[in-house]
């Protein structure tokens, strides 16, 4: 090659494609600090009143061992309670049972410490069936005429839920049910999520 062309050469720009670095759009990941499942044991007693006179008398009262499972809803900012298996006796024969093939199923909200459950129960007499609506809130009145109020979870875990059904079977009866017990473990951890930004270049 001559000189003259390596002089050429030399002076001409380069037009080779040069690498930049693209950076990407920054990603914020959520990540739940919290327990995808909890079990709660609930130790206390549940109360009976009813205006049935075959083999009743009110006020009964049983003490009441319950395992129940915590689920966080982080979406909602509550606990979705449920329990499986849950049972008490009406009498000395008779004793009350969930439904076969459903669950006693509920809500915590952490924000208030309120909570509900919805217990379907079996082997009740002449009706078999019955589904019982509990709550910390409200009050009600049982056929012995005493006023029971609900009570949200406290600092201790302790809690009382209640409930009340009415025209029950052909005779029109009535059954409210006050259902007392201590949380444990308690308190449950705090409802929240883990932010992180994740981000290349």
């Amino acid at each position: 090659m001559s000189l003259a062309a390596v002089m050429i050469l030399g002076i001409m720009p380069s037009y080779l494609p040069t690498a930049y670095a693209v950076s990407r759009p920054s990603k914020t990941v959520f990540k739940s600090v919290v327990p995808k499942v909890l079990t709660e044991k609930i130790d206390g007693t549940v109360t009976l009143w009813s205006d049935v006179l075959i083999g009743f008398s009110s006020p009964k009262v049983d003490p009441i061992h319950i395992s129940a499972k915590f689920v966080p809803d982080l979406t909602k900012g509550v606990w979705d309670i449920t329990v499986t298996n849950l049972s008490f006796p009406w009498n000395a024969s008779t004793i009350l049972t969930l439904q076969d093939g459903k669950v006693a199923s509920g809500i915590f909200r952490p924000s208030t410490n309120a909570a509900s459950l919805t217990v379907p129960l079996q082997h009740v007499p002449l009706i078999d069936t019955i589904q019982i609506n509990l709550s910390t809130e409200g009050s009600i009145t049982t056929t012995t005429r005493q006023i029971i109020r609900g009570s949200r979870v406290d600092r201790k875990g302790r809690v009382t839920l209640i409930g009340s059904v009415s025209h029950i079977g052909l005779f029109d009866n009535q059954a409210q049910v006050s259902m007392q017990g201590t949380l444990s473990p308690w308190p449950l951890p705090p409802l929240k999520v883990k932010r992180s930004v994740k981000g290349k270049k």
